[in-house]
């Protein structure tokens, strides 16, 4: 199950990120002619992902990130913010989600702490974000840790035996403050044999689900995580519930349904501003 949304059309949201690349290359090194023709070439960019040209901005800023490169400006906070566009323009624009995931990482090894500018966050952004965010974390191993413990020695995922009554263990949220992200946490059972646990969630305002990867709990073992993003939490309530998946994309196991969610009352209080991701 896998979210699908529409290339951004406005060049506001995209231009907040050019504007953050502008300002680090300012206040780094204001003089340097490599750095202008980055954010120049980060401009054009812009103009092609408003004109929906895809490709295009994928190639300068492509180009952008050889230049960084070939003037050994690869670890600059403008080299890391230039891989947080294109792993935008992946994501959102080219629905490439493997090759954003590795802009992104690129990006956090060069500054574990960038963010995703605020007005491009969509959940399927965010998601592919929190992913890189999880694998740059992740013990380096040779192989790709599992999100949950299977429970045995094997390279082969089997159905969940019958007559064993299995549940998802979810601590249920049933109050959240509005225009807030809220995170849902869960664990699976490893007997279970799924290959993936999704968070799926509705807006007030929405008449269909949205879904996302839960992933693991840095230091908490079989522990996965997952928000319901702003966007959806500016109404009264939200609604949700967890799905674990084989590797088909085949329901497994719910906590909560589509037809009987999970929902959260969202309060009107204002709070103290909150990190995403």
């Amino acid at each position: 199950m896998t979210s699908t949304f529409l290339c951004v059309r406005h060049a506001a949201a995209f231009a907040s990120l050019v504007l953050a690349l502008v300002g680090y290359a300012r206040g780094a090194e204001p003089d340097n002619g490599t750095l202008n023709q980055v954010v120049e070439l980060n401009k054009k960019a812009l103009a092609q992902y408003e004109a929906l040209d895809m490709e295009s901005a994928a190639s300068s800023l492509s180009h952008a990130l050889e230049l960084c490169t070939s003037a050994h400006l690869e670890s600059h906070p403008t080299a890391a913010r230039t891989h947080i566009h294109l792993g935008v323009v992946y994501v959102s624009g080219l629905k490439n989600r493997e090759r954003g995931v590795v802009e992104f990482r690129k990006a956090l090894a060069i500054d574990a702490k960038i963010k995703i500018t605020k007005s491009l966050i969509n959940p399927e952004v965010q998601a592919a974000f929190a992913q890189a965010q999880a694998e740059a974390t992740a013990p380096s191993v040779g192989t790709k840790p599992l999100p949950f413990p299977t429970g045995q020695e094997t390279s082969t995922r089997t159905a969940p035996s019958e007559g064993v009554d299995y549940e998802i263990n979810h601590p249920l949220v049933t109050e959240a403050m509005r225009d807030k992200p809220i995170a849902i946490k869960a664990q699976v059972p490893p007997g279970l044999g799924a290959a993936k646990v999704m968070l799926a969630y509705r807006a007030e305002d929405s008449e269909e689900f949205l879904a996302r990867d839960m992933l693991p709990v840095e230091n908490a073992a079989s522990w996965l995580r997952a928000e319901i993003p702003v966007e959806a939490t500016h109404g009264k309530e939200v609604a949700y519930y967890i799905e674990a998946q084989d590797a088909d994309d085949r329901a497994l196991l719910h906590s909560g349904t589509p037809e009987q969610p999970h929902r959260i009352v969202l309060a009107s209080e204002t709070a103290p501003d909150e990190k995403v991701i």
